[in-house]
């Protein structure tokens, strides 16, 4: 009688005595006798996998994970700037917002929203407060009678001038600071992510 050992965690014993592949070799894969390949050590053989059975981010989505944490903090100093420019007129960083979208054209709330990736209730108090310190009017809106178009005013235009006769000179020293050639790369790569963002949802 042989004293050899069954190898119990490669092989399991049929009735008949056949060893069969153990649990995780792919069906008609494997040589007789051949050891399984653990599926853990598959999934192991692209980053991306990897990556995901860690729970971890890919190199890519650290990447990504860190433009989003910069682009919070550009949000805040663009606001803290964008404050400081339009305090001397009486106004906010929103409102010049606003009253920059309305100087182009005359709009209704929800397209000034639109433009702006607000809000409709958050733009729709600040037009409040603009139409209320008599820097625009409200307008009938030919395409929509409950929209009305936002208009501005002699006033509103006199305002959203003289900021962005500040903002001007300020964005000039940023814009010499960084360079043409990185501002256009950053451009790119910012436009290349908002048309990731409308397409990859959570």
């Amino acid at each position: 009688m042989s004293s050899k050992v069954p190898q119990r965690q490669h092989t399991v014993k049929r009735k008949s005595g056949r060893g069969v592949p153990a649990r995780g070799a792919e069906a008609g894969g494997a040589a007789p006798g051949a050891r399984a390949v653990p599926a853990a050590t598959i999934a192991s053989a692209t980053p991306s996998a990897a990556a995901s059975a860690a729970g971890l981010r890919t190199p890519e989505g650290d990447l990504f994970s860190l433009i989003v944490t910069q682009v919070m903090q550009l949000h805040g100093l663009l606001t803290m700037a964008g404050d400081a420019m339009a305090k001397p007129a009486g106004q906010t960083a929103a409102r010049w917002w606003v009253l920059g979208v309305v100087g182009r054209a005359p709009s209704s709330v929800a397209q000034v929203a639109r433009a702006l990736r607000l809000a409709r209730q958050s733009v729709q108090r600040v037009a409040d407060v603009l139409v209320a310190e008599g820097c625009a009017v409200y307008r009938a809106n030919p395409r929509h009678r409950r929209a009305k178009l936002m208009q501005l005013t002699a006033r509103g235009r006199s305002t959203l001038a003289r900021i962005q006769a500040v903002q001007r000179t300020w964005a000039d020293a940023i814009g010499a600071e960084v360079g043409q050639a990185n501002l256009r790369s950053a451009s790119a790569a910012m436009a290349r992510l908002l048309r990731a963002l409308q397409s990859i949802h959570p």
